[in-house]
């Protein structure tokens, strides 16, 4: 069923550099687009096989709360993610996720983050 007839495949051969050209540019130009300023983007290949889903998220550094005479006067925050938008290649999907499905993403790319600066 995937096999093409041998005739037919000797009349699109002189095709076939052209085609591959455009299938590759069809790949660029539909991918994510490119992450905001302020954001930073991850990506989670372990959703789909044949592509990655490209998640933009905000990153708050953890902050020490403010102490006084060795008292801690003010609570500690941990480092924090927060999604953006999750593409996979120029749809946004963010939408279609679940609660848990976010926090897995943004829980997974701050510890890649975190990762990369240790």
């Amino acid at each position: 069923m995937n096999q093409i007839n041998p005739t037919i495949a000797a009349a699109l051969q002189p095709f076939a550099p052209r085609l591959e050209a455009q299938v590759a540019s069809a790949h660029r130009m539909y991918g994510a687009p490119p992450c905001p300023k302020d954001c930073f983007e991850w990506r989670d290949e372990r959703v789909l096989m044949d592509t990655a889903v490209v998640c933009h998220l905000e990153y708050e550094a953890a902050e020490r709360g403010g102490r006084e005479n060795g008292l801690q006067m003010e609570p500690d925050y941990p480092a924090h993610a927060t999604l953006v938008a999750a593409y996979i290649r120029d749809i946004n999907i963010y939408d279609l996720l679940d609660s848990e499905q976010v926090s897995r993403i943004e829980a997974d790319a701050l510890r890649s983050l975190e990762g990369e600066w240790a």
